[in-house]
């Protein structure tokens, strides 16, 4: 077995393993559709003692999913080089075998070592004076238990305290490289935002992936959101909460700030995560993580003076080269 992996035996966690790795895939309805399919139909294949899956064959997959047989091995190919299959046993014709059969290769299904499947959001319950058939105030103001004393924005985007530790998929302010670092930046994205679960994963990544591609950041897209490039001191509402199609919202938001990431604040652009944490790695001050600057500390006097003698001594030498002519 490959370092690093272990072999899956239970169907559930390999099933959440292959969405999670589908998910990172910008592939359209229809392949998204067929090779899903022919995954699903690998891993029902799995013994639930060994983990093993034998006797599955490259037709039986092409027929649960409709596809030819070359459709087949592409998936299987890609299911290798994502580490979601391992192939254990090749296959051979009945003539090498000499038997009347031939011999479909044997797989396993792996995930890395420590991995855990992604937990499920739970959207909180609604109040209960909001149920159906509850008066409703005729000055038109909301509810007592629709209006709290705290902002409404205090779960959203910008206005939660960056210094505070956070267990997230993407640092805020790094710029992403790859499919995978895209991904895990729109997973960030959507909790800033409060729509983890609101919105079908992949549709999200296929929206705002573009933007990370173009050089943005989470904290610069979340600011984009809320604001109009135009009136950047106006903040706009949070109007995806009680949206029925929240991707919608954001698209429309977006609009705007299309080929004006220049008009971003400075302070919300992205960064180059392999400078941060090596610069991170070589001062140790946690300050620096997440884009932030280090507080400055105001050196003490012997150090000033130290430095003043040193200003002096290099102007003095520079005077000497020079010549009184100057």
């Amino acid at each position: 077995m490959p370092e690093g992996v272990v072999v899956v035996r239970d169907q559930a966690l390999a099933l959440a393993r292959l969405e999670e790795l589908v998910d990172l895939e910008l592939w359209r309805v229809d392949k998204r559709t067929a090779w899903t399919a022919m995954a699903k139909a690998l891993i029902h294949g799995m013994s639930w003692e060994t983990g093993l899956v034998a006797g599955v064959t490259r037709a039986h997959l092409a027929e649960r999913a409709g596809v030819g047989l070359r459709t087949v091995t592409s998936l299987l190919a890609w299911a290798q080089d994502v580490g979601l299959v391992v192939c254990v046993e090749t296959g051979a014709t009945a003539e090498f075998l000499g038997t009347d059969t031939n011999r479909a290769p044997s797989y396993v299904l792996t995930v890395p070592r420590g991995w855990e499947p992604p937990a499920v959001a739970v959207l909180p319950e609604a109040p209960q004076d909001s149920a159906p058939g509850a008066p409703v105030d005729t000055t038109c103001d909301p509810p007592a238990s629709c209006v709290e004393k705290r902002s409404p924005w205090r779960d959203r985007g910008l206005n939660r305290r960056h210094d505070q530790p956070r267990l997230e998929p993407w640092p805020v302010y790094d710029r992403t490289e790859t499919r995978r670092d895209r991904a895990r930046a729109v997973d960030t994205f959507l909790g800033r935002a409060g729509l983890g679960g609101r919105v079908v994963r992949w549709r999200a990544v296929a929206m705002l992936g573009p933007w990370f591609d173009a050089g943005w950041s989470v904290v610069g897209l979340l600011h984009a959101v809320d604001h109009h490039p135009d009136r950047p001191d106006d903040t706009r509402g949070d109007a995806a909460r009680s949206a029925r199609d929240p991707l919608r919202v954001l698209g429309h938001r977006l609009t705007p700030w299309r080929g004006r990431l220049a008009d971003l604040p400075t302070t919300l652009a992205a960064v180059d995560g392999h400078v941060r944490r090596t610069r991170l790695a070589a001062t140790g001050d946690r300050g620096v993580a997440g884009g932030h600057q280090a507080p400055r500390v105001a050196a003490s006097p012997a150090v000033r003076a130290a430095a003043r003698a040193e200003v002096s001594r290099v102007l003095t030498n520079a005077r000497k080269r020079v010549g009184p002519s100057s």
